[in-house]
């Protein structure tokens, strides 16, 4: 390539990003990004609301399968026949 056209070059790439800038500037002051996704995230929500509204109509019983009844399982209390007071109490 001769000179003129490697300096046209460097302009022409110049000139592009100069441009670029200014429009990422501009915008960033507006407080608006190209390409926001202020829909997309509208329908998020909205969906996200309508599954709550769904969930909260069923009616599912809440069952426990111990039904109040824990058993005991402290191994301290039954293996440990040293009874030794805590010296850090």
């Amino acid at each position: 390539m001769s000179n003129k056209n490697l300096l046209i070059t460097i302009g022409a790439i110049i000139i592009i990003a100069v441009v670029i800038g200014v429009i990422y500037w501009s915008s960033q002051k507006s407080g608006t990004v190209p390409g926001d996704m202020t829909d997309e995230g509208q329908a998020i929500d909205d969906l996200g609301k309508r599954l709550e509204e769904t969930v909260a109509g069923l009616d599912v019983p809440v069952t426990n399968p111990l039904d109040e009844a824990v058993p005991d399982v402290n191994p301290l209390e039954a293996a440990n026949p040293f009874k030794v007071k805590n010296p850090f109490e």
